[in-house]
């Protein structure tokens, strides 16, 4: 080969090389172009704030969560362990009821029931034995605490079995809840038991702070989805390991024609706006519709650091979820983290 044919072929192979070159810049800049913009669509998540592993799936599911000052909430490699400090364990039972524990206490909240209005989930019968027993995750339970006499939330029979077979369990409840307890009981073994049962009820608009031992809590008075006062749905705000954890019941903002009072005006006469709230197990009716109250109540005053649903339908019979969940992402930037447990004994670990 001479010395022009050598040339002629080199020109070509840079020719080559420079056409492969560009169609390579061409590829990283469509590529780089698509990334930049699912990054200018793509949600907030909590890495952002604390460099902490980004949490993908929203609403969160069970696991292990930690949670700073500035509300960032971040999934961590830890085991759902309540000796560590500044964490409570939350674990669903069923529809509004759940087991709640830090390394000095454990209680149930409206989680011993086996009717449950359709289509509302019940906790089994197997479930219902081993809270009464005892049995590991129940064990050491201090308190069940009961929202309202509902059949969703609350059997008699089940609660008394509960307080019999071990005398060193309460019950907080409503004096509603009380009546029906003492019915089960019969008047004359009622009374064995009555030291055992906190049924004190605040007037309308008010609360009253109470304890079981160590464990101290508020009952306040908040009225029933769509119901007048006279069901006397209590709320709970209970401290546990300096973290205040609060059960709203099936209260969820919308208050009934005639009531005088709406539901945002309840939650301002309680000044719950005053009240610091790490945790709020609150029903899905707070979230239904956009123009719910419920929306200005947990935005405004419950302030929640971290939502946890409640009372959603089994299998989301009621069409709700996608309703609750629009309404929720609409108001990501006030109530940022959102957890819906769907499987009894699903648990979520939080550190603070």
């Amino acid at each position: 080969m001479n010395r022009r044919h050598c040339f002629a072929l080199l020109a070509l192979v840079l020719m080559a090389v420079g056409l492969v070159g560009c169609a390579a810049a061409e590829q990283e800049n469509a590529r780089n172009s698509f990334v930049e913009a699912e990054e200018e669509n793509a949600l907030p998540n909590a890495s952002d704030e604390t460099g902490g592993e980004a949490v993908e799936d929203w609403p969160r599911g069970p696991g292990s969560y930690a949670v700073d000052d500035n509300g960032a909430m971040v999934t961590v490699d830890m085991p759902a362990d309540v000796s560590r400090p500044n964490s409570v364990k939350v674990t669903y039972i069923a529809n509004s009821g759940y087991l709640v524990e830090s390394s000095d206490n454990k209680i149930l909240i409206d989680a011993l029931f086996t009717r449950s209005s359709a289509p509302y989930s019940a906790p089994s019968t197997d479930m219902c034995k081993e809270i009464i027993n005892g049995d590991a995750p129940f064990d050491n339970v201090e308190a069940l605490f009961i929202t309202h006499a509902h059949g969703d939330h609350f059997s008699p029979s089940l609660v008394k079995k509960f307080l019999e077979r071990n005398e060193d369990r309460y019950v907080v409840c409503s004096d509603i809840t009380s009546r029906e307890l003492a019915n089960a009981f019969g008047a004359d073994e009622y009374q064995r038991y009555a030291d055992r049962i906190r049924d004190t009820t605040p007037e309308i608009y008010s609360s009253i702070d109470s304890n079981v031992g160590d464990l101290k809590f508020t009952i306040i008075r908040l009225r029933h989805s769509g119901a007048s006062e006279s069901n006397k749905n209590l709320g709970y705000l209970v401290s546990m390991n300096g973290i205040n954890v609060l059960h709203t019941g099936d209260n969820d903002g919308n208050i009934a024609d005639g009531q005088g009072t709406n539901g945002i005006e309840e939650y301002s006469k309680l000044n719950m706006d005053n009240e610091r709230i790490d945790i709020a197990i609150v029903n899905r009716g707070m979230f239904w519709e956009e123009t719910s109250p419920g929306i200005e109540v947990v935005r405004e005053y419950i302030k929640p650091r971290v939502a946890i649903l409640a009372h959603l339908s089994r299998n989301d019979a009621q069409g709700e979820l996608s309703q609750v969940l629009g309404v929720l992402s609409e108001n990501r930037d006030e109530i940022p983290n959102v957890v819906k447990l769907e499987n009894s004994l699903d648990s979520t670990l939080f550190e603070f």
